[in-house]
């Protein structure tokens, strides 16, 4: 075969090699749907399955904590102002939680029971000592704050008269 016919079989078979790297490249290449994020108040947006994507740890500056307290409201709208632990006067086994609790909420919220956590703050990390349930059924109006004086022996969490105590808001049943 003379050398120019070889050169054109050449050329034609890589000619052929090409075109079909690239068709099957071009077949093979997913198509993807681009979709428009919407935006809502705060910082959220809906991806394109149609779900509610929460930005809040990308957004800039007021936008992105108002969007974080409204999100937490949502999440948790009772809680604790001011708790303490305070021991009887007369009693060495008997203490007060004394605390408020609040709806922070834009909604008013039947609550079943609310359960206090106290702990032993004497050394550095506070530690639980046990659960007191302060509270049974109440409903609370939207901005709402009630008075908690809740009595209880100190031994049944097993703590002692000469630890320091504080209090914390463990659950609230709605």
């Amino acid at each position: 075969m003379p050398l120019n016919q070889k050169l054109i079989t050449k050329i034609s078979q890589f000619s052929l090699l090409s075109l079909l790297t690239t068709t099957t490249s071009i077949v093979s290449t997913p198509h993807f749907q681009e979709t428009l994020a919407q935006e809502y108040s705060g910082c959220f947006l809906i991806n394109s399955e149609g779900r509610l994507v929460n930005l809040n740890d990308i957004c800039p500056g007021d936008a992105g904590i108002a969007a974080q307290q409204e999100l937490a409201k949502q999440e948790n709208p009772i809680i604790m102002v001011n708790g303490v632990v305070e021991p009887d006067s007369e009693s060495q086994n008997i203490a007060y939680i004394r605390m408020k609790i609040k709806n922070r909420s834009d909604l008013p919220q039947e609550i079943i029971k609310v359960i206090a956590e106290v702990k032993d703050t004497s050394f550095g990390l506070p530690k639980t000592l046990g659960t007191v349930a302060i509270y049974d059924y109440m409903n609370l109006e939207p901005g709402q704050e009630i008075t908690v004086n809740k009595r209880f022996l100190i031994s049944e969490i097993g703590a002692t008269s000469n630890q320091n105590l504080g209090v914390s808001l463990a659950n609230v049943v709605f």
